[in-house]
């Protein structure tokens, strides 16, 4: 199936793009070509269809918009989320900062930085290169603006494929000599760094996306150097058609800033606890928030009952869907939600993995396990698995699952990277916020 299809060219239309004035003609037909250069090229189709919206928000060059920033989910449905994440980065992408030679973006719309996965690097740079190399062929360009064109395509030089390379060195904007081709990053996932002293955190998404997980984590640059990364599925990270555990664990490991701490949430908590069992020595502490690893309570009806409800939900099974949000504590309607339900479908069973705990105790690793008072079987869990561990307990009621979002969550957690060795003992219930 073709990426320039009716549909999405009636949208475009349907937005004014055909009576917005771009290089010699209007910005629909630059979109047109810019998404058939990529087709020449051997573009997948999601880059494709990134390439026939791309600037959709409005580039730092082309700030004329087809939509607003609140209205991304539009855009998503006609084009996915990964196309839609690609359009979203290359017209929130600082040029000034890319070219100043850091491997980070920056994004012009917040002003946060972020490291782009290898895969996206790679698509970023070649929408870059088949947008510019349009304006080179339909615009009038002196000597200055072909340098600074042949500039930016050639940044991303270490990711073009092989036809835009040849493309860009045959056109009038190439430098006289090959530009440097080393790329950086992991190759399939992106991550947002923040802070630039202290500690090293990982914090390490569920089901949920980063975006809503972790926004209320981000004061803690101020004391933390954060690292968050989007796991497998999630874009701007490699795409997925399922949650899986068990690559998971081997992307967090990978992605692990040396030795370190590492926060993790729901379904992440699951590959942390793997990761950390298979390599204990990479861990500084490990925070494990609501942990769905019932298989350390199986007499327990409460949690089997959670865990008959999460398995009916991954099912799709309609009865199970609101009952399951609330327990996530996902909003019903947010976009965020349809991507988390997509990726929930059919994932790999938490009850699959069996990390050996006792590892983790012999290697006196500091742990600590929260949750947030809000269901019986979610605390038998949590108190099951920290005896399991020799851990610490939390429990921080307010947010139901998303215990992360209480404010006296950061605090915990300050205290308890600073000193992760203080009170490995299981505490039963004593730490009750």
């Amino acid at each position: 199936m073709t990426s320039l299809q009716p549909d999405r060219l009636a949208w475009l239309v349907a937005r004014g793009a055909d009576r917005i004035a771009h290089l010699s003609g209007n910005l629909l037909e630059h979109l047109q070509r810019t998404a058939r250069r990529l087709e020449a090229w051997g573009a997948d189709p999601v880059l494709v269809a990134a390439g026939l919206c791309h600037a959709a928000y409005g580039t730092q060059g082309f700030p004329t918009a087809l939509l607003r920033l609140d209205e991304r989910a539009a855009l998503r449905e006609l084009l996915g989320h990964e196309a839609e994440a690609i359009v979203y980065a290359y017209c929130a992408c600082d040029r000034a900062h890319a070219l100043a030679g850091s491997c980070e973006l920056r994004d012009r719309f917040n002003g946060q930085h972020w490291l782009p996965s290898g895969r996206m690097s790679r698509q970023l740079a070649e929408l870059t290169a088949a947008n510019e190399l349009d304006v080179v062929e339909h615009a009038p360009c002196d000597a200055a603006q072909l340098a600074g064109i042949g500039a930016l395509i050639g940044r991303g030089a270490a990711h073009l494929s092989q036809a835009a390379w040849a493309a860009f060195r045959a056109s009038a904007c190439a430098p006289g000599r090959d530009a440097a081709r080393g790329p950086a990053g992991d190759p399939e996932l992106s991550y947002l760094e923040l802070g630039t002293d202290g500690a090293r955190v990982v914090l390490w998404h569920g089901g949920g996306s980063p975006e809503l997980t972790w926004s209320r984590q981000h004061s803690l640059a101020t004391q933390f150097q954060l690292r968050i990364p989007w796991r497998r599925g999630f874009a701007p990270s490699a795409p997925s058609s399922a949650q899986d555990w068990e690559p998971d664990t081997r992307d967090l490991l990978r992605l692990m800033p040396g030795c370190c701490h590492v926060v993790a949430h729901s379904y992440g908590a699951v590959s942390a606890t793997v990761a950390a069992c298979s390599a204990p020595e990479r861990f500084q502490s490990l925070v494990l928030i609501e942990p769905p690893l019932s298989w350390v309570a199986p007499e327990s009806e409460e949690v089997q009952q959670l865990v008959a409800l999460a398995r009916a939900y991954a099912r799709g099974a309609p009865e199970a869907r609101g009952a399951f949000l609330q327990l996530a504590a996902l909003p019903l309607q947010h976009p965020e939600t349809v991507r988390t339900e997509q990726l929930a479908r059919n994932f790999r069973d938490p009850d699959e993995a069996e990390p050996a705990l006792d590892t983790l105790r012999r290697a006196g690793m500091a742990v600590a396990v929260v949750s947030g008072d809000h269901a019986r079987g979610v605390e038998i869990l949590c108190d099951a698995l920290a005896e399991r561990l020799g851990a610490r307990r939390w429990r921080i009621a307010g947010s139901g699952h998303a215990v992360q979002r209480c404010p006296a969550f950061n605090e915990h957690l300050a205290n308890f990277i600073a000193a992760p060795h203080q009170g490995l003992q299981f505490e039963g219930r004593k730490d009750v916020t």
